[in-house]
């Protein structure tokens, strides 16, 4: 018995190690089977059942079956088959388009297992994709194709709204329908897709229209009282406010797709270039103008006025490039935010240094400035797109618009108080000057009076001075007028001496030139001769004249007649010097034919021509003169020249 015990113990040590290895290996069997069990329905789609408890459902995740198709060539007979292995299911809570070259097949089953009559509809919260298209599963194996999006007109839709919305039919029964859409957009796009029951949709885009209705309608009336307050104030800071309210209206338009359903519906092939080109540079362009003028930078930043030109220049500079040369450079989306950033920090720059305006401009723009962060996130998918995200922009752009309304306020408040202080001191000034004014008036009415005395007694002097200039002048003035009185008899005399001799005896060209120096002299002596027993018209006979148009010409006061003082004249027509005429006509009237051309035309320095046609012309008036006179007699000059 004692050597017994041990081999039975023995034994069932052997029996229990067995039975371990048994139930081992029935457990990584097992375990092997719940393995494959668990991965097999990890890795397969969910199946989305539609209730009467739920009116709104979510397309995320694993219900969602995602191909991408590079080269965009397959047809949907190719990709319902059930030969085709492409699918992939999805594990991204937020899938999108990494790829905008090409176009993505999404597959989602449904079950609906509502009791009462229900009516869906598929609506996508990215309203701003190129093309969409929609299988609807129809009756044997067949499926019903719906298209919509930016390559079509805004009327082709079967649904009238921003976003896109198709009709979304399903089975009545307990089958597992499958749908198919197929997703290009050649911007980032989120395959952000909702399933809602027609009632629920109602109500909910009700309430969105209301409320974008409230939004741009706040914009609208503060980019109006802005535009009425500038014809009041004529400040640029107003007027550009009004762009840049205006230009985010346009913005918001483009992301909520009001743009593309009111402004331009029929123009379908423009909005890759005024959604995602023209508006956002507009909006970039007018913001950076308004935050320029509100923040004064061309008088108080000049510097930091020129950094933020030169930024937006360099900006414009890569929008030419992306629209001409290198489309591709349209993907660094970070290249829009510079501007805003360097606006940002402008500003913050310039409170920083003592613009005390700059402060509720820094809060507004603190809003509008995650706004744009928030939609450039959610246009690269890091954000998934919901009320929040899909809205930013709007609730942004409220926030700014309404704070810089205050700050605007708040703007003209400083400056007021600014203007008000700087009256202030420039009374305290006025006041100053006005004490020094009077101190100086008073000293200077001492020194005035003073020197007033002192001139009063200058003045006598001098006026005791002037007196006796004035009796000595009367007197100088006196001798001058006996003095002047001679002289003139004296050149009377002499002038009736020449003449005379003139008359009596010849005289040289030198002493007639001293009766008769120019042609003043001549014409006034010629003019006293012709009309000697006064004036009458030649053409009416009316003894009545003016001065006429020139010098030494009488214009009758009836037909206005004008007549020179040459005309019907022996010196009519002449064309060289009248006292040269006067003195040939008198030395011919002397000598007659004894005197020559060559002695003419030496005394008065005159071609020989000339001597001969006009001596000429004087002995035809001394013949003239002798014929009509009976007794032949011409005993002066003066007579044949009339």
């Amino acid at each position: 018995m004692f050597l017994g015990l041990p081999l039975r113990t023995l034994n069932i040590k052997q029996n229990t190690i067995q039975i371990l290895n048994i139930n081992r290996k029935l457990l990584l069997l097992a375990s092997f089977i719940l393995f494959q069990f668990v991965a097999r329905h990890a890795m397969s789609q969910r199946v989305l059942e539609l209730n009467d408890y739920n009116e709104a459902y979510i397309l995320e995740g694993d219900l969602l079956e995602i191909y991408e198709d590079k080269k965009r060539t397959l047809t949907f007979a190719e990709v319902s088959s059930p030969s085709f292995k492409g699918f992939v299911v999805n594990k991204k809570k937020h899938a999108y388009n990494e790829n905008p070259s090409s176009a993505y097949w999404i597959r989602f089953r449904l079950l609906n297992k509502c009791r009462f009559d229900k009516s869906f509809i598929l609506e996508t919260y990215s309203p701003n994709t190129n093309h969409l298209q929609f299988y609807v599963p129809g009756p044997s194996n067949t499926y019903r194709l719906k298209e919509a999006g930016d390559n079509f007109k805004f009327h082709k839709r079967e649904h009238l709204n921003k976003n896109l919305i198709f009709d979304l039919p399903v089975d009545d029964g307990e089958n597992t329908q499958v749908y198919y859409l197929r997703v290009y957009s050649q911007n980032y796009s989120g395959f952000d897709f909702r399933i809602k029951s027609v009632n629920f949709f109602m109500h909910y885009i009700t309430n969105e229209y209301y409320f974008l209705g409230m939004f741009y309608g706040i914009l609208f009336i503060m980019a109006i009282y802005n535009f009425l307050f500038y014809f009041s104030v004529r400040e640029k800071v107003y007027l550009y406010y009004v762009f840049y309210v205006a230009c985010g209206m346009l913005s918001t338009m483009t992301e909520d797709g009001l743009g593309f359903q009111f402004l331009w519906s029929d123009y379908p092939h423009l909005i890759p270039f005024i959604e995602y080109k023209l508006v956002p540079s507009l909006l970039m362009l007018t913001f950076v103008m308004y935050s320029i003028t509100f923040l004064d930078l061309k008088k108080n930043f000049p510097r930091e006025r020129k950094i933020l030109i030169y930024t937006v220049a360099g900006y414009f500079v890569y929008f030419i490039f992306t629209l001409t040369f290198i489309p591709s450079l349209s993907d660094l989306k970070f290249v829009y935010v510079i501007p805003f950033v360097v606006t940002y920090g402008i500003a913050v720059y310039c409170f920083k240094k003592g613009y005390k305006p700059a402060r509720f401009f820094i809060v507004g723009y603190t809003f509008i400035f995650i706004s744009i962060i928030v939609i450039q996130l959610r246009s690269m998918n890091i954000l998934p797109g919901n009320i929040l995200t899909v809205y930013s922009l709007n609730y942004g752009l409220v926030l700014e618009v309404v704070i810089l309304s205050f700050a605007l306020s708040d703007r003209v408040r400083i400056i007021k108080k600014e203007k008000e202080e700087a009256q202030r001191q420039i009374i305290e000034k006025l006041e100053q000057n006005k004490l020094l004014q009077e101190k100086v008036n008073r000293e200077l009415e001492q020194k005035v009076a003073e020197r007033t005395k002192e001139l009063q007694e200058k003045n006598q002097e001098l006026e005791d001075a002037n007196q006796k200039l004035k009796l000595l002048n009367e007197k100088i003035n006196e001798m001058n007028a006996k003095l002047d009185y001679d002289n003139w008899h004296l050149k009377k005399d002499l002038k009736e001496d020449l003449k005379a001799r003139i008359i009596d005896a010849e005289v040289s060209y030198e002493e007639f030139s001293k009766i008769f120096p120019d042609e003043v002299t001549c014409f006034r002596y010629l003019e006293e001769l012709k009309w000697s027993k006064g004036f009458k018209c030649r053409k009416c006979s009316n003894p009545k004249y003016t001065k006429g148009p020139k010098p030494f010409t009488r214009k009758c006061t009836r037909c206005g007649n004008v007549e020179s003082t040459t005309a019907y004249t022996l010196f009519h027509g002449v064309r060289f010097d009248i006292n040269k005429a006067f003195y040939m006509t008198y030395i011919i009237h002397r000598r007659g034919n004894k005197i020559t051309l060559d002695e003419l035309s030496q005394i008065l320095s005159l071609r020989r021509n000339t001597c001969w046609s006009f001596k000429k012309k004087v002995l035809e008036h001394i013949e003239k003169f002798k014929s009509k006179n009976k007794d032949g007699r011409l005993e002066s000059w003066e007579e044949i020249i009339l």
